[in-house]
């Protein structure tokens, strides 16, 4: 329970970091389940309650208060608000220029490996890299990226890398090229999509398939199934002018994430598709 609090909380505010927002208040609401004791769901509210304030106050967020009740599961969820200093400051998701370069800064595979712990296939210190990725605020990157005019943003969840570039693409009218050997998968995930383990959002997520030319080189690869892993917690993924490309990389690996470039915006494609894949034969 401390861990889903404190993942759900750090989750919750990288929406914020990903506008350039900083977080500053939230409110929890908790479900915690039923056909156990008061004593045993206290304690499991106390310790989701514990987590929680802990992701919170790592990016100076305060915890205003909340609401709890009972249900068939535990489900945690935060509503986070913040400021800006104006309108203008707030990054979106529709600013992407043809010749931006496109940063991920955290490796893909959550999805899959928590998917194979559920049923017993994932090794323990793939489930450990999974659990410091998921840990890892979005604030450091988010305060890194802010001198460099990030021309979008937005954080990597459930829809997937795909799912979520795909978004930002349409709201910017434009298309990408992605180098499929430059995306960092976690430890075990592409072992496990070899082996056929998929994340159960990941059907819907791989519908994103249809507005994408896959080059022959990038098709029937495992790491072409990591587009449509769903994450937790995921990255940032940021537009940015070519020329502060590389200034901007440095400062996000100086602040201590394993940024990469994954590729690159175009102008739209005359075939309509949003995202070309690429990859080395």
């Amino acid at each position: 329970p401390y861990l889903v609090g404190r993942v759900a909380a750090v989750n919750a505010v990288s929406d914020l970091w990903a506008k350039g927002v900083a977080p500053r208040f939230a409110l929890a609401q908790v479900t915690v389940p039923d056909g156990q004791t008061a004593a045993a769901q206290e304690e499991m509210l106390y310790q989701v309650m514990a987590g929680a304030r802990a992701g919170l106050d790592a990016d100076g967020v305060t915890l205003v208060g909340g609401h709890t009740t009972t249900g068939p599961e535990l489900v945690v969820g935060f509503a986070v608000w913040g400021f800006t200093r104006s309108a203008d400051s707030l990054i979106r998701m529709g600013g992407l220029a043809a010749g931006d370069r496109l940063i991920l800064t955290k490796a893909l595979g959550t999805g899959v490996v928590l998917q194979a712990d559920m049923r017993g296939l994932a090794r323990g210190e793939w489930v450990q890299a999974v659990n410091a990725s998921m840990l890892r605020s979005n604030a450091h990157a988010a305060r890194a990226a802010r001198a460099f005019r990030p021309s979008a943003a937005t954080d990597v969840t459930g829809f997937g890398l795909a799912g979520h570039l795909g978004e930002m693409l349409r709201a910017s009218k434009a298309a990408a090229v992605l180098d499929l050997d430059a995306i960092r998968a976690l430890p075990g995930a592409v072992s496990l999509l070899s082996r056929g383990i998929r994340s159960t959002a990941h059907p819907e997520n791989a519908t994103a398939r249809r507005a994408m030319w896959v080059e022959p080189e990038a098709a029937g690869r495992p790491t072409l199934d990591l587009l449509f892993d769903p994450q937790t917690s995921g990255g940032l993924l940021l537009g940015v002018a070519a020329e502060r490309c590389d200034a901007l990389l440095r400062a996000l690996r100086e602040a201590g994430d394993d940024a990469t470039v994954i590729g690159r915006v175009t102008a739209p494609r005359p075939d309509g598709a949003l995202i070309r894949v690429t990859a080395q034969a």
